[in-house]
């Protein structure tokens, strides 16, 4: 398969419904629901939406794990599972009547030395029929902030082109690694950058330093305001507006817009059809209900990248 996902803290998803929040008093769950987690998860999801199969690694360990298991297999997203030794995470959104959502999320599994070994070669054995990798989300408590440039420079030797997802010390590290399209949020690049970002133009500023130290493209999300997506070394910017409309959740529309983006991306669409579709696709997530089923799929028209 030519999409690979690599998924490393993988997570059960569960939304809890409350009319209120009550503090130091009990808190009635009107309704809850479940489903597979993390961001790789989230990604593979809006790529069978949108028409593109990916090929999920991760780990799974205990129930939670299992629980992962039967999801991936309801919604048919191929996987490759690392058994581990250690429970898969929980994590919980509650989501108040008025629409605000408060969200836990655990640390995750932690790997042994022998579960991140067996990870890695069931990584290099899709490098070899991989030509886009995808790494997305969280690395598990114990795990190498440096893992995933590592893996950048394994694709890179393999002639694997990484779109990568994550924040933090594992960004820091990764970054100059020369993934081919990084996709921060705001806070996530401003935290890269280490200053606070105020304006658009210190998010386009940020952005191309971003992109200057990595060699390659940077995709921000920025919710309501204006995408960018700039190429410091080609200088390319363009910015991407989303549709007009009422978002009723905001949990993995950046795992939406990178899905959107990927889906040109392996089908040689020009840059500006990267964020169309990855501004379409984001917004789309916000129009759902977290985790959506087939049923619930709704794309709304875009204005234009």
């Amino acid at each position: 398969m030519s999409l690979v996902t690599v998924v490393y803290n993988p997570s059960v998803d569960e939304e809890w419904h409350l009319d209120d929040l009550c503090w130091d008093e009990k808190n009635l769950i009107k309704s809850q629901r479940s489903w597979a987690g993390g961001k790789g998860v989230n990604i593979a999801r809006w790529l069978g939406f949108l028409g593109e199969r990916t090929k999920l690694l991760l780990p799974l360990g205990g129930s939670n794990g299992r629980e992962v298991r039967q999801y991936l297999r309801k919604e048919g997203i191929f996987s490759r599972v690392v058994q581990s030794t250690h429970e898969t995470r929980r994590n919980v959104v509650v989501t108040l009547r008025n629409g605000r959502q408060l969200r836990f999320n655990s640390s995750g599994l932690r790997l042994s030395s022998a579960e991140e070994i067996r990870l890695l070669a069931e990584v290099r054995r899709a490098l070899t029929r991989c030509a886009t990798l995808i790494l997305s989300g969280s690395l598990p408590a114990g795990t190498s902030p440096g893992t995933y440039s590592r893996l950048i420079r394994l694709a890179g030797s393999r002639g694997c082109r990484v779109l990568l997802d994550c924040d933090g010390e594992a960004l820091r590290h990764a970054v100059p690694a020369g993934p081919f399209l990084v996709k921060p949020n705001e806070l996530e690049l401003s935290n890269w950058w280490g200053r606070r970002i105020r304006s658009l133009s210190d998010v386009l500023r940020a952005a191309k330093a971003m992109s200057t130290e990595s060699e390659g493209w940077v995709l921000v999300s920025r919710g309501a305001d204006p995408s960018v997506l700039v190429h410091a070394g080609e200088r390319v910017t363009l910015m991407g507006h989303a549709p007009r409309g009422r978002a009723i959740n905001t949990l993995g529309a950046g795992d939406a817009m990178l899905a959107g983006a990927a889906f040109e991306i392996v089908r040689g669409s020009p840059p500006a059809e990267w964020l169309k579709t990855g501004v379409v696709s984001g917004t789309a997530a916000t129009r759902v209900r977290p985790g959506f089923s087939h049923h619930e799929k709704y794309l709304p028209r875009s204005r234009g990248g």
